[in-house]
């Protein structure tokens, strides 16, 4: 799955749990309005009962819910976010990750070319020294023929 579809998706899921808060939301005000609306003519024992079994525990049962679904919704977004800063930073390390090859290519170079100086330095040397016999030879040719 690639960064955009995964983004998209997280996205997709976000907006889906905001529908089903704001659904939810609805449906329970609606709920709410209705026993409020009978408990004016609905006021006996059963009612009594069922408010205490079923519908108070339903209506602190949805408050928690939603609050639980806002919390998700937000901890959703804070992930979203932090998942564009870490592709963000992803992009930037690949980046320099393309600079530091590039530059590893050059200093490599640059070692192949000290080298090969290197080794030529090494054969002008050897040169250099193969005729200090011979040099030295001939100063002492020169320094006998001035005597």
């Amino acid at each position: 799955m690639s960064a955009a579809t995964s983004v998209y998706s997280e996205t997709g899921a976000l907006n889906k749990l905001n529908d089903a808060y704001w659904s939810a939301t609805q449906q329970a005000r609606v709920l709410q309005e209705l026993r409020r609306d009978v408990r004016l003519v609905w006021e006996d024992e059963a009612a009594r009962e069922i408010n205490s079994r079923y519908l108070n525990p339903h209506e602190a049962d949805d408050l928690s819910l939603r609050e639980q679904i806002k919390e998700q919704v937000e901890t959703l977004k804070q992930a979203e976010q932090k998942f564009e800063v870490a592709e963000d930073l992803s992009r930037q390390a690949e980046e320099f990750s393309k600079t530091v090859a590039e530059r590893n290519q050059f200093a490599r170079q640059d070692l192949d070319n000290a080298y090969g100086s290197y080794d030529v330095f090494v054969q002008y040397d050897a040169d250099a020294r193969a005729k200090f016999p011979a040099i030295q030879q001939l100063i002492n040719r020169a320094n006998a023929a001035c005597e």
